[in-house]
């Protein structure tokens, strides 16, 4: 018996029965194929990701998650063209228009509820002066950063002069203030203003985070009243002027009421869908 075990191993290492057999190794076409839909399996996994993630929280789905998994699939599909060997090449474009096809209708085929009302908020991502060109122009710059970070509807500085407060010039909403992650800040108006936040007001309008303790002007007090400080009605970086500020990691009234600062420093916004 110890003899035919031997005369087996040494068989196996001369004919090389222990290697691989050759038709189990796939041919170049074969593995870019298989490359190929494997990044379309997972493009399409990544998308229903995004819808998932998206119904769970009741709110729109995230376009910068869908885009995260475009990118994927276009390059997955370039490094299997890359290897060489593929049956076709550039056909990126039309598995791809199969996939959304795809999701769709998985995503049409389901149940839905339409998200329910909110208002974003958000911090600016860009600080500015203490001279914002009124409160016209604090409001222009939140626009501005919300329509080039593709969020919908219209939106307003948290910001009071001497004449004009934030809680009569802004909407007075009935819906939840939510940071564009889908974070709970306030219920409503109400609560928006009654002293405390749920959650910081530490995102900006791209999902960002910012620096603990960033000075964000605001000229107003944590009901929604004016302070007599605002940079001479957010007109002025001089620093004999001054400014009543909140910052971005706190949740009592020290968001929006923190200090008074000088108009020379640099200031974020807060800045609220109406």
């Amino acid at each position: 018996m110890t003899s035919r075990i031997h005369l087996c191993i040494a068989a196996s290492i001369l004919f090389g029965l222990g290697s691989t057999p050759a038709w189990a190794k796939p041919t170049p076409a074969q593995a870019c194929a298989a490359a190929k839909m494997k990044a379309a399996a997972n493009k399409a996994k990544k998308k229903l990701g995004c819808h998932a993630t998206a119904a769970k929280k009741g709110l729109p789905v995230d376009a910068e998650c869908l885009m995260k998994a475009e990118s994927k699939f276009v390059e997955a599909f370039q490094k299997a063209e890359d290897k060489g060997g593929c049956a076709t090449v550039n056909d990126a474009a039309s598995i791809e228009s199969i996939v959304d096809v795809f999701v769709n209708s998985i995503v049409a085929a389901l149940p839905t509820v339409a998200p329910p009302p909110l208002n974003r908020i958000f911090v600016s991502s860009a600080g500015y002066p203490g001279n914002f060109g009124g409160l016209s122009g604090a409001d222009a710059a939140c626009q501005g950063l919300a329509t080039a970070a593709g969020l919908p509807g219209t939106y307003k500085a948290w910001l009071s002069d001497a004449t004009t407060s934030a809680a009569t010039r802004l909407g007075h909403s009935s819906a939840p203030y939510r940071l564009v992650d889908g974070t709970l800040v306030a219920n409503n108006w109400s609560d928006l203003t009654d002293g405390a936040l749920l959650a910081p007001i530490n995102l900006t309008e791209v999902a960002g985070t910012v620096s603990p303790g960033d000075l964000v002007a605001t000229g107003t007090d944590e009901f929604g009243g004016s302070s007599s400080q605002n940079c001479q009605n957010w007109t002025s970086n001089a620093a004999g002027h001054s400014a009543t500020v909140g910052v971005t990691n706190l949740t009592d009234f020290n968001w929006t009421r923190r200090a008074v600062t000088s108009c020379d420093l640099v200031y974020r916004l807060y800045c609220l869908q109406q």
